[in-house]
């Protein structure tokens, strides 16, 4: 992606994103953000923000990545031969049998760490919000 005044290139697409910035921070309010690898997505976002002029709602936020590593190390208790996981998403989402989109595409990505994000809340059992974060 780059930025141009206001705008940016997403995956070849021109987006407004100073136009988005008020359905983005409604969709925020109250809400979690489950990203993965949540440190790219964040500095995207917040400086999507500050170039819009408002500032970051600071919603809390999971990453899948985090989670990946957090269920790696509990295996490594139970079978210290296993191998370590993905943190790539797509090799990822394979490492668990889910479903597969063509990678770096804003829908399929968020698909693909929405199913991810399913699976390790399951496996890690993981049933509130304090759990993940």
């Amino acid at each position: 992606w780059s930025w141009d005044n206001n705008w940016t290139t997403i995956y070849g697409t021109p987006t407004n994103l100073a136009a988005l910035i008020p359905e983005i921070r409604n969709r925020l309010e109250g809400s979690v953000l489950i990203l993965h690898f949540a440190r790219f997505d964040l500095a995207f976002l917040r400086r999507a923000f500050q170039a819009a002029g408002q500032p970051w709602p600071r919603p809390p936020v999971v990453d899948t990545v985090r989670l990946l590593g957090r269920l790696e190390h509990r295996r490594s208790f139970v079978r210290p031969d296993t191998r370590p996981l993905p943190r790539n998403l797509s090799q990822a989402v394979e490492a668990f049998d889910l479903p597969s989109y063509p990678a770096h595409h804003a829908l399929h990505d968020a698909l693909m760490t929405a199913e991810l994000f399913l699976v390790l809340r399951e496996r890690l059992g993981a049933h509130r919000l304090y759990q993940l974060l």
